[in-house]
């Protein structure tokens, strides 16, 4: 599990809570808390007023087209097999 101490000035206990929930029904802990957060924070729910770039790197748009390519290498090889 992520230490509270070293993730706390990253994100909120709301995330720190989350990741802990998510490590106990799947098994897997976070080494960075903020990935977490930023692949389930929808770009709609940052405040307007931020930069673009801080919208990037904290919502799933950044790791949206990652995940897509993954998901389509992953097919790819299923159908290719």
């Amino acid at each position: 599990m992520v230490s509270r101490k070293v993730a706390r000035h990253k994100v909120s206990k709301h995330w720190l809570d989350a990741s802990e929930a998510v490590a106990r029904v799947t098994g897997h802990t976070f080494k960075d808390i903020t990935l977490l957060a930023a692949a389930l924070r929808h770009r709609s729910v940052v405040s307007s007023q931020e930069t673009e770039e801080f919208r990037r790197s904290t919502t799933n748009q950044r790791l949206e087209h990652l995940g897509d390519a993954v998901l389509g290498a992953a097919v790819s090889q299923y159908l290719y097999e």
